[in-house]
């Protein structure tokens, strides 16, 4: 299964990310923020404009067990546990993700366990509250209403 926790200061937010599917084998982990690297096996599904609108079978998520990936076929080869997103596998995730994470000024963190899971911390910098929000709104569009 995969779990998702958000914590944090009044400073940082942290995003947690866990995950039970095996970790990231140590000879990959050098890798893994490489662009277009990927340790997805090949799955050889057409990709359609079904596949892209609806890119989970919801039908087959009991059959995902821990220790298994998407795309890995079930007993009946015909079918897969999950069908797959056409952007899964293409190895932009991670890196897409620090590059996000560093633009909003924080960090990404990975811990992985092999032949366990993997555990992502996202760290982002917090720009307020509610209340803050609220009242940069307000003080916008007094500014937008001022002629000019």
């Amino acid at each position: 299964p995969v779990k998702v926790s958000v914590s944090g200061d009044e400073n940082v937010a942290c995003i947690r990310i866990s995950d039970e599917g095996g970790g990231i084998p140590v000879k990959d982990l050098n890798h893994v923020w490489s662009y277009l690297y990927s340790t997805a096996p090949y799955v050889d599904t057409p990709v359609t404009r079904a596949s892209v609108d609806n890119p989970t079978d919801v039908r087959m998520l009991d059959a995902l067990q821990a220790g298994t990936s998407i795309g890995c076929s079930a007993n009946d080869p015909d079918e897969t546990l999950l069908a797959r997103s056409p952007l899964a596998g293409l190895g932009c995730g991670l890196p897409l993700s620090r590059l996000y994470a560093t633009y909003l000024g924080g960090t990404i963190e990975l811990q992985t366990l092999p032949n366990y899971g993997t555990d992502v911390f996202a760290y982002l910098n917090r720009l307020g509250d509610r209340e803050d929000l609220e009242e940069c709104s307000m003080n916008s569009s007094r500014n937008s209403a001022k002629p000019a």
